[in-house]
């Protein structure tokens, strides 16, 4: 069969493979000497099927005809929106948040032994929620209490003695300095049974900061610790907000807001929109506006206090903001959708410098803005692309750029 077979691949040499040896081993040196070539022939077209996987002749037209666009101006509406996402997902500044949200944590080191809270429990100002290790503190309060207890009798002592010494003294029995003597001996005996009575007042101080308390109204938003931890000065260990003092805060380009800056002082109209129970009308001079700058960004937050009583409002949840913009142009550049790479927590987009090389930058995008019959979906910038730069449209071309 071996031979049949190295017949069939060495034609030319069919008959001495088939009469004698000689002829068979000059087939099997011929096969071996054009076996490399095969191989190398093979191992070339490995290789450039993998290349045209990787760098599809399509992409490289894209690399040399990379297309861009400068950034597309639009004129803003009667009412100009900004959305508004959680705070803890990590990392978007929009936010529903509490006006007070407060972290509580212990003012004396101890180990955790009982958790009387959990997430989501509504609370009372003073009421109780984690109480530490205070064996030592409460043995110290004894000490203490015990310390005055004996600066008492002491004292009734003292007072008992003066008494004696000055009926001593109105007889002449006794002179004037033993007299004085007993007196300060009394005032001695009183003043150390203040110093016990404040340092037993201390010690008792002491072993209520082993017992953590509500400092107001509100509900538990975070546990994050477990029956047994070590709790520190300063370490969290109760997280917990005022659901009746709600507000939202709305991070806007600094350009947007000065053109918004004389509405937003007048007694005009803006909206807050909740999921479910649709716009809440309030006055713009409700909103206040922060006066710093973020440098990194440029843009300015808003704030707006929401109506006591809303249910199920929480912080972190979906909402929206609606300024009066009074028909205003607004100087926010668009982007196509096309254009916008989201790379886990960063929306960036590839911006062409000055020798025409594509350039990563993260951007804050902000509505998708309607397009007409055909074209392509406009998205907003609040920050991140200043007027006239050049934004690529194909972020795949651009990344194979170097």
């Amino acid at each position: 069969t071996r031979r049949l077979r190295l017949v069939r691949r060495c034609r030319p040499f069919a008959e001495d493979v088939l009469g004698t040896e000689p002829g068979q081993e000059l087939c099997v040196r011929e096969f071996l000497r054009n076996l490399p070539q095969r191989v190398l022939v093979g191992v070339v077209a490995v290789v450039v099927g993998i290349q045209n996987v990787i760098y599809p002749p399509d992409l490289i037209e894209r690399r040399r005809n990379l297309r861009v666009s400068r950034n597309e101006r639009r004129v803003a509406e009667d009412w100009i929106d900004h959305d508004y996402l959680a705070r803890y997902a990590t990392g978007l500044p929009e936010l529903r948040e509490a006006v007070r949200d407060t972290t509580v944590a212990s003012q004396v080191p101890g180990a955790v032994v009982q958790l009387l809270v959990r997430a989501g429990d509504r609370v009372q100002a003073g009421q109780a929620l984690v109480h530490l290790d205070a064996q030592a503190a409460q043995q110290n309060t004894a000490a203490s209490v015990a310390q005055a207890e004996a600066a008492r009798t002491h004292a009734r002592i003292a007072e008992k003695e003066l008494a004696r010494q000055r009926q001593l003294f109105a007889k002449q029995y006794i002179s004037q300095a033993g007299l004085e003597r007993a007196q300060a001996q009394y005032d001695a005996a009183q003043a150390q049974v203040r110093a016990a009575q404040a340092q037993a007042q201390a010690a008792s101080a002491q072993s209520g900061f082993y017992v953590v308390r509500a400092p107001y109204a509100g509900v538990v938003s975070e546990v994050p610790v477990a029956l047994g931890d070590m709790a520190a000065p300063g370490r969290p260990l109760v997280r917990m907000y005022d659901p009746r003092a709600l507000r939202i805060t709305a991070t806007a380009p600094q350009a947007l807001v000065q053109a918004l800056a004389q509405n937003l002082g007048t007694a005009g109209q803006a909206a807050i929109e909740l999921p479910g129970t649709g716009r809440i009308a309030i006055e713009a001079r409700q909103i206040q506006r922060l006066p710093t700058v973020d440098s990194a960004t440029h843009t300015m937050q808003l704030r707006a206090d929401l109506p006591a009583g809303l249910e199920g409002a929480a912080p972190g949840m979906f909402a929206r903001l609606w300024l009066p913009g009074a028909g205003m142009a607004a100087a926010l550049p668009a982007v196509p959708a096309s254009a916008v790479v989201r790379r886990a927590e960063m929306t960036v987009v590839y911006v062409l410098d000055a020798q025409n090389h594509p350039r990563l930058r993260q951007v804050r995008l902000g509505r998708t803005l309607p397009a007409a019959e055909g074209a392509a979906p406009q998205i907003e910038v609040l920050s991140g692309l200043r007027d006239g730069e050049r934004v690529a449209l194909d972020p795949q071309a651009a990344a194979q750029v170097r």
